[in-house]
């Protein structure tokens, strides 16, 4: 499914387009699946986005469990052209997702992003740390 966003105040097709690249660069655990993924602004920030993606699938019970994941998906997007674009960057976990209900949600927030390394320094354990649990089923 493509990425939405392009189109909301300054974020174009081609930054949904890329920011959806980026993603599906990352190597999933198996059952997992990148389902969706949306770019959008905030009044307080200007010229960049947040970008937010949704995964589903087993394996992934607890914040615990997605930071990993969350934290590769970060360097993935730190190490793009978009890197100096994103202000945060929104991961969750879905066991059941359908158009019309969503179960067993964690979702994982890097509210500053921007001024996150995510290369490994201090340490992998310091780097998912830096995550924020805002939402758990």
């Amino acid at each position: 499914m493509p990425f939405s966003g392009g189109g909301a105040r300054g974020v174009t097709a081609d930054d949904a387009s890329q920011a959806q690249e980026v993603a599906a660069s990352v190597p999933l655990p198996k059952g997992t699946s990148l389902i969706t993924g949306r770019l959008s602004t905030d009044s307080d920030v200007k010229d960049k986005f947040a970008i937010a993606i949704d995964l589903c699938g087993s394996g992934i019970g607890d914040a615990n469990a997605l930071r990993p994941l969350a934290t590769q998906i970060a360097k993935a997007y730190k190490a793009s052209p978009l890197s100096d674009s994103i202000f945060a960057l929104y991961v969750a976990h879905s066991t059941s997702y359908t158009d019309t209900d969503v179960t067993g949600q964690v979702k994982l927030k890097d509210a500053d992003f921007a001024t996150h390394l995510w290369n490994g320094k201090p340490s992998a354990a310091a780097e998912q740390q830096q995550w924020q649990v805002v939402g758990a089923a």
